[in-house]
């Protein structure tokens, strides 16, 4: 998981992560001086609060920088005299043991969200390992039997097709000279005008591409005139494609386009 990520909270860059760092002390701040009329008393508290949820969701960096803001802050807005810098007796001593603690604050809870982020990506990869062992399992148990070889391939199609959510396919068997023969279709046309090509040859398109290299390709913001699809109830354009490769016997023996 990256940076920023946990949650569903939009701090991936840290131009935001710090400015929320910012914000978020200034808003402290402002809760502070409407809800505590009472100055020097204990100004620096309700400002950990502030440079914890900053850490959680920032990171140690702006947690740290939090922290820095938060005592400043306190000290000039919040301690008698107000409105300047108290650097002297028990003011400095109190910015000094606020810095420390916040400092403490921020690379806890900071720890606290690389440990969360681990987690959670350990847990979507689980997940994602799941699922493909799920399919194997189901994709297995779909083209078992004594069926013939157009059936077969039709049967892996579709199943790839549902189990990844694509709306249309096609599938390429490849031959011993490395041509790629049609071997069935998804929700496309057949034959005709729009079906897809009955042969590819090596290294043409991206399922001759894909054929070669043996790896992998998505494709996205396809140009318009790539392929419609078409309902009962409208029609559509596809905005991805995907290319993959079918391996076994140390080569591609198919492609599959989604």
């Amino acid at each position: 998981m990256k940076r920023g990520e946990m949650h569903g909270w939009p701090w991936r860059s840290a131009p935001v992560r710090y400015g929320a760092a910012v914000l978020i002390v200034a808003a402290v701040a402002l809760i502070q001086r409407l809800t505590v009329p009472q100055q020097n008393l204990a100004p620096f508290v309700l400002f950990f609060a502030g440079v914890a949820i900053v850490s959680v969701y920032g990171g140690r960096g702006p947690g740290l920088l939090a922290a820095l803001l938060s005592s400043a802050v306190a000290n000039y807005f919040f301690i008698l005299p107000l409105n300047q810098f108290t650097l002297h007796g028990s003011a400095l001593i109190a910015t000094c043991l606020s810095i420390v603690s916040g400092t403490v604050v921020a690379i806890f809870c900071g720890a606290l969200r690389r440990s969360l982020d681990e987690a959670n990506a350990k847990a979507a990869a689980l997940r994602q390992q799941a699922w493909v062992i799920r399919g194997q399992a189901e994709l297995a148990i779909e083209v078992r039997g004594e069926i013939g070889e157009e059936t077969t391939a039709a049967r892996i199609l579709s199943f790839i097709a549902h189990h990844v959510g694509a709306k249309v396919g096609v599938l390429y068997v490849m031959s011993e000279g490395g041509t790629g023969e049609r071997a069935a279709t998804f929700a496309c046309a057949g034959s005709g005008d729009g079906a897809p090509p009955a042969s590819i040859k090596p290294g043409e398109g991206w399922v001759g591409r894909v054929a070669l290299e043996g790896k992998l390709a998505a494709i996205s913001d396809l140009p318009e005139e790539h392929l419609r699809i078409v309902t009962a109830t409208g029609e559509s354009r596809p905005r991805h494609l995907v290319v993959a490769p079918l391996l076994g016997e140390g080569r591609t023996i198919g492609v599959i386009e989604l």
